[in-house]
């Protein structure tokens, strides 16, 4: 893979233009919270995946340790320019900020540290069955200080190409453990639930009793470097 977007800068288009002298938008506070509303907390059966909706959580516990992922979509017809959607993993303390610029594993940074999330790769169509991109994640090489893991996706220049989740169809995020490749958990964005040019998609969140998948699905009007910088970027 080639990387062609330069957000090792915090992502501006001008490749003259370095972090300390770009322009600095509004940006947002997200507090993980108060994304989506907290609604029924769904048990894991051992032989049948949990489907989630808004708000919606789910306990994965401690025995799946390796997992993967997987998001996917299909863009609509007709969307006029190249349709390039993106998905980034923030890792988050428990104050919902990064601990380093190392916390964010994304298109041009693969890979964590420490190797506890590893991204596969970019998928700049969407084209195909089955996931359009996927994250691993091994919750054993989780640092102790990391509370929490976010996935976002994210629409390449949305503003410039006029772009927006409204034109995106069957989007999902699902949870998959590697080691039996049986699926975890799954949340189903439902039609028209976002228009905004980015959206958190989900999150694994640590817990006493081990990690649980929560569905947020909460749109956003700033694209990747914003909420980079809103998370301590």
């Amino acid at each position: 893979m080639t990387p062609r977007k330069n957000l090792l800068r915090l992502g501006y288009r001008n490749k003259n233009l370095n972090a300390s002298q770009a322009p600095k938008p509004k940006t947002e506070r997200f507090a993980l919270a108060s994304l989506a509303p907290q609604r029924r907390r769904p048990t894991k059966d051992p032989n049948t995946t949990v489907s989630l909706i808004q708000g919606e959580k789910a306990t994965l516990g401690l025995a799946a340790t390796k997992l993967r992922v997987g998001l996917g979509w299909n863009p609509r017809v007709n969307v006029g320019e190249d349709f390039d959607l993106d998905v980034s993993c923030f890792l988050l303390g428990e104050d919902d900020q990064v601990r380093s610029k190392d916390d964010l594993v994304f298109y041009n940074r693969l890979e964590s540290p420490r190797g506890s999330v590893k991204h596969t790769g970019d998928n700049e169509s969407g084209e195909g069955a089955g996931d359009d991109e996927a994250i691993l994640v091994d919750l054993s090489l989780v640092p102790d200080d990391v509370a929490k893991l976010v996935f976002v996706a994210t629409i390449h220049k949305a503003r410039e190409r006029r772009q927006n989740f409204g034109i995106v169809d069957d989007a999902y995020m699902r949870v998959v453990d590697r080691d039996t490749n049986e699926e975890l958990a799954r949340f189903d964005l439902s039609e028209d639930a976002c228009v905004e040019h980015s959206l958190i998609f989900g999150a694994l969140v640590k817990k006493a009793d081990g990690w649980q998948f929560r569905a947020i699905g909460k749109g956003v009007e700033t694209e990747l470097p914003e909420i980079a910088r809103s998370l301590g970027f």
